[in-house]
């Protein structure tokens, strides 16, 4: 029974000060500001932005367009397009 309490307390210790380690880890990393950037996306005629949203690291745009409403996926760290997703009625070829 001792043992189990000596080894509890041991890893009680052994948490508190790795914790007390990645504190001190983090307070090191140096803070580093991004310089904002300017990026024109070119969309297709007659569109119009219906929302926009993150999509974990991405952004996405929704459009709508003449030819239905379109998804642009953006990298908002470039500002570059990374790719597009047309939604068509179902039984339309793409």
């Amino acid at each position: 029974m001792g043992l189990v309490l000596i080894a509890g307390l041991g890893l009680v210790i052994y948490g508190f000060v790795g914790t007390l380690s990645t504190e001190e880890a983090a307070d090191t990393v140096p803070d580093t500001h991004r310089t904002p950037y300017r990026h024109t996306l070119s969309l297709p005629a007659a569109s119009t932005v219906v929302e926009s949203f993150a999509i974990g690291d991405r952004l996405a745009v929704r459009l709508r367009t003449p030819e239905g409403d379109l998804l642009l996926l953006i990298d908002p760290g470039t500002g570059s397009e990374i790719g597009r997703i047309r939604f068509a009625p179902s039984g339309e070829a793409p």
